[in-house]
């Protein structure tokens, strides 16, 4: 997921790809281009395993096809052979680029809206600079999202492997859930999360927030934020970490065997769900605590039965417990 390369090297053009595409662009260039054909197309559902769509600007709709014949379409009805989509069936792998390999020059604005239909259970990547990418619900082998700052918002989906990650476009999803793992990832760009459930749930952001409903993890969670706060509705995990330096932690446990939490000036609010005991070890240099009914056994505040056992560390930050 850390790998941005080709992120980067789409950032490093922004200056070229211009918002909207009316001026100047100078697409990437792509392996074996000369195989690619142009325009609009249909492909048969049986034949495909893996999509791999490069884009830039203007908008990627990914829509479940249900027919043996699915169809992948761009907005813009007087582009160029040049100006168009290329796309390339390889084996079982279907790729689709945003225009022709090295392309120079203008593409019209609102020109290139993506409509892609896929069917159920392949593997999908997606990467773009600037365009959004909405994705209705899909069950995939795999599914992997990468923008630089376009906005990524999924109705459900569920996978082996979840990886979503934009710079400084938003991550907004509803019920999601994988086999193995999910893993969100943005560095300005909010993150908003109905529901996951995993094996392991990891989710970080530099400095934007971090809200979620439900966190199912069978095993663990982690999730990291330097300036943006967290919110988590409902946890449950055998362990879990959360942390913020600048950011507040607010947490609802429903499920735990042990978590940390630490911040540094950020307040950290821990609400225990549905009788849940714990047995909090709280350590700050100056930030308080603020909790009721609970007992003492040496460093720790016994709530309940104690069975969920916390470290929470912070340098400023308050302690509050509900």
């Amino acid at each position: 997921m850390k790998n941005f390369i080709w992120i980067l090297c789409a950032l490093a053009c922004i200056g070229v790809f211009c918002a909207g595409c009316s001026g100047a662009l100078a697409a990437e260039r792509y392996a074996e281009s000369e195989r690619y054909t142009a325009g609009n197309f249909t492909y048969s559902a049986a034949a495909v395993r893996k999509i791999d769509l490069h884009w830039v600007n203007g908008r990627v709709d990914v829509l479940r096809g249900g027919a043996d014949t699915l169809s992948v379409s761009e907005s813009g009805d007087s582009l160029t052979d040049a100006q168009k989509l290329h796309w390339l069936l390889d084996g079982d792998t279907l790729y689709i680029q945003f225009c022709q390999s090295g392309y120079k020059g203008t593409i019209p604005d609102a020109s290139k809206h993506l409509t892609l239909e896929i069917p159920e259970g392949i593997e999908l990547e997606v990467k773009t600079v600037s365009a959004p990418v909405q994705l209705e619900e899909h069950a995939l082998e795999h599914a992997e999202i990468e923008t630089a700052s376009g906005a990524i918002s999924i109705d459900s989906l569920a996978a082996e492997e979840i990886e979503i990650s934009s710079v400084s476009g938003s991550v907004l999803c509803g019920a999601m859930s994988a086999g193995d793992e999910i893993e969100l990832d943005t560095t300005s760009g909010k993150i908003s999360a109905e529901q996951l459930t995993a094996n392991e749930i990891k989710i970080s952001s530099v400095s934007g927030s971090v809200s979620c409903g439900e966190l199912n993890a069978r095993d663990e969670i982690d999730v990291t934020s330097t300036s943006g706060k967290i919110m988590v509705d409902s946890l449950r995990a055998q362990e879990a970490e959360l942390n913020s330096v600048s950011g507040s932690v607010t947490a609802a446990l429903a499920e735990c065997g042990k978590m940390d939490v630490g911040t540094t000036s950020g307040a950290v609010r821990l609400t225990l769900l549905d009788g849940l005991g714990a047995s909090i070890r709280f350590r700050s240099t100056s930030g308080s605590l603020h909790a009721d009914h609970y007992d003492v056994s040496g460093e720790n505040l016994v709530f309940g039965d104690g069975a969920c056992r916390v470290r929470v560390d912070t340098t400023s930050g308050s302690l509050t417990v509900e």
